[in-house]
């Protein structure tokens, strides 16, 4: 009997994103489904990844500025107030949105939380690096220990530039 997954409901992923996913291929949106990278069949429609990349706003075609997806991504990018202000004179969502975006943004508590979640996240980027390093050393002791040191240096030395092999070392 084959399945049809009538039991899955729809599932979408918005990313929002300020660097560019594919750097050989720009795109301002772009949407991803699940694919046997075998036969190239979509597994199932009903999972998408939509991937808006605000790095590409300024390289949007013509008839892309007329979507609302566009003013979205506008609003996401906006650097000013007075920005947001122009964007939300155009819509009714886009001023919900900004009274929303004003109402957040000066209550204390929650810029708060937002401080403490970008802290954290540079303390997790952080101990991440620092743990990496680590690794590199007890690699390293590891390889003393064997009296192998010399060796494996010499070997990743051959085939790295010398500033790949200086970045290796840190």
């Amino acid at each position: 009997m084959k399945s049809k997954n009538v039991w899955l409901k729809t599932t979408i992923h918005i990313g929002i994103i300020d660097f560019t996913l594919f750097p050989d291929a720009p795109e301002f949106y772009s949407e991803y489904l699940l694919m046997n990278t075998k036969s190239q069949k979509i597994y199932n429609s009903k999972f998408v990844l939509c991937v808006l990349d605000l790095t590409q706003i300024d390289h949007v075609s013509e008839e892309e500025k007329q979507t609302d997806l566009y003013y979205w991504a506008k609003l996401f990018n906006a650097k000013s107030w007075e920005e947001i202000t122009v964007l939300a004179e155009k819509n009714e969502i886009m001023k919900e949105a900004a009274a929303t975006i004003k109402k957040l943004s000066s209550d204390e508590k929650i810029k708060l939380q937002c401080e403490a979640r970008e802290r954290y996240e540079r303390d997790m980027l952080s101990a991440i690096h620092a743990g990496e390093k680590r690794g590199k050393i007890l690699q390293l002791a590891g390889l003393v220990k064997d009296g192998l040191l010399e060796e494996s240096v010499a070997q990743k030395r051959s085939g790295l530039s010398e500033e790949e092999f200086k970045k290796w070392l840190r």
